[in-house]
């Protein structure tokens, strides 16, 4: 009878285990699948490593004597040191997937659900927030995260951390430093469906000749060169060439009316791929094979300068760069928009099937778990810090720092965001798992029930029409 009844427990046992092993397991398996434009899971681990070695090497370089020395060479770490660009990519994203997925629903159905926009948002974005919030709250970790959560965590779940506290002169400890980029997502999703709806009226209202697409497309350009104007007022009226002394920069740097060139240059690529698969728009291929090299050089000049050249012209080895002030005064008005439009180009011709290379490279399947995790991995990678990159540097790397040549410094740089990615992977793999896909099934359900409800509702009365009249 023992073994019998000891079988029977562990039975029992399995039975009731046997949903949460299903949901781990699908929840690793749903790493692996792509959406509807693999290309995008490319640009995605693109730009998540491009950033986190940014951080990453970062810290490197004003920490350690051989860091600071390359740094101040500029052009051996110009590359990871320029991962900020990482952001615009990312904006992109958001513009190409969120634009055409609304684009698309207003085109069919002329309104779009915005209860059930806001609710996917905010569960896609707020649950993964909150976990990274807490952990930021016990652990202490770079960027005054601990004490700066305790008293400003509250602007990080409105999602106004880019505005307040505020950037200039770092008076205030940030509550996760580098999450002021979510406040920007959320304030132009925000922003988004009124875009739309705007777009809707136009083309109902003004001449037959302009189409919901037109409009559209034409109001996402404008968004575009708003910021670029703006971007362009503030180095030329209000700071001129102090701006290369200086870093004035810091605080509009973090503001959305700033940043948001490149999720419009994103939107506008996403009703651009909507209307030419529907057949609607057509590309020409010698302009497009002009209009992609010039892409190329603006990506290229991207790694090497930056989207704006703060941190290159206060390094020796970029200080020529700053005397050229008119040069990086223009670079600072229009480059970061001008990355924004070229990565939109080239993906919407990878989607669309007119790059195929860069089609293949950026849907290659090893892009996808590095694009699901991407957001935990951003949240979560100063956290990540404290697990391995911290403790290997400061007990292992450091000390055989002392004496070495640069060589070895080079090496160790380019080591450095290795170690925060594999530092950083297990809480993101823990958070996507359990908080993040979670919370997004958890929003599908909400919305499921929602709409059955609204279907089984009882009809209004119908009133009826007076036979007198």
């Amino acid at each position: 009878l023992g073994p019998a009844r000891w079988l029977h427990s562990s039975e029992s046992i399995m039975i009731c285990l046997q949903p949460a092993v299903n949901f781990i397991t699908e929840g690793f398996a749903s790493l692996w699948r792509q959406g509807n434009y693999p290309a995008c899971d490319g640009l995605r681990g693109l730009a998540m490593i491009w950033v986190c070695s940014f951080h990453a090497v970062e810290r490197f370089a004003s920490t350690s004597e051989l860091g600071k020395e390359l740094r101040n060479a500029w052009w051996p770490l110009a590359l990871p040191l320029n991962g900020d660009v990482g952001v615009d990519i990312f904006l992109v994203l958001s513009g190409f997937l969120l634009g055409g997925a609304l684009f698309e629903e207003y085109s069919s159905k002329g309104s779009i659900n915005l209860p059930a926009f806001y609710a996917k948002r905010w569960f896609r974005i707020a649950p993964p927030y909150a976990v990274a919030l807490l952990v930021s709250w016990m652990i202490d970790q770079p960027g005054m995260s601990k004490s700066g959560c305790s008293q400003y965590w509250w602007t990080n779940m409105l999602f106004i951390n880019n505005y307040w506290p505020t950037w200039c002169c770092w008076k205030y400890n940030l509550c996760m430093v580098h999450t002021w980029t979510i406040a920007v997502e959320f304030q132009l999703y925000v922003a988004t469906p009124p875009l739309f709806a705007l777009s809707w009226f136009l083309s109902k209202s003004l001449p037959k000749a302009v189409s919901f697409s037109s409009a559209s497309f034409v109001l996402g350009a404008l968004a575009w060169l708003v910021c670029c104007c703006r971007r362009a007022a503030f180095v030329l009226l209000e700071h001129d060439e102090e701006i290369v002394d200086s870093q004035n920069f810091r605080t509009p740097y973090v503001f959305t009316l700033y940043r948001m060139a490149p999720y419009a240059a994103g939107l506008c690529g996403g009703i651009a791929v909507h209307e030419y698969t529907k057949g609607h728009w057509t590309l020409w291929q010698w302009p497009a094979h002009i209009m992609a090299g010039i892409s190329t050089v603006i990506l290229f000049l991207a790694c090497l300068f930056g989207g704006e050249p703060t941190y290159m012209i206060h390094s020796p080895g970029g200080a020529w760069y700053g005397h050229l002030w008119q040069v990086s005064l223009l670079q600072t008005a229009v480059h970061r928009p001008c990355i924004g439009l070229a990565t939109s180009y080239l993906l919407v011709l990878a989607t669309t099937g007119n790059a195929p290379r860069l089609q293949a490279f950026l849907a290659f399947r090893a892009w996808t778990p590095i694009a699901a995790l991407s957001y935990s991995m951003y949240l979560l990678q100063y956290a990540g810090w404290t697990l391995l990159l911290l403790p290997a540097y400061d007990n292992f790397i450091k000390e055989r720092l002392v004496g070495a040549s640069l060589a070895a410094g080079l090496a160790t740089a380019y080591f450095m965001p290795v170690l925060a990615i594999l530092g950083t992977l297990p809480l993101a793999i823990l958070n996507f798992v359990f908080i993040e896909r979670s919370s997004i099934l958890i929003s599908r359900q909400l919305l499921a029930v929602r709409k059955e409800t609204a279907l089984d509702a009882p009809c209004a009365p119908q009133k009826v029409a007076d036979s007198t009249v």
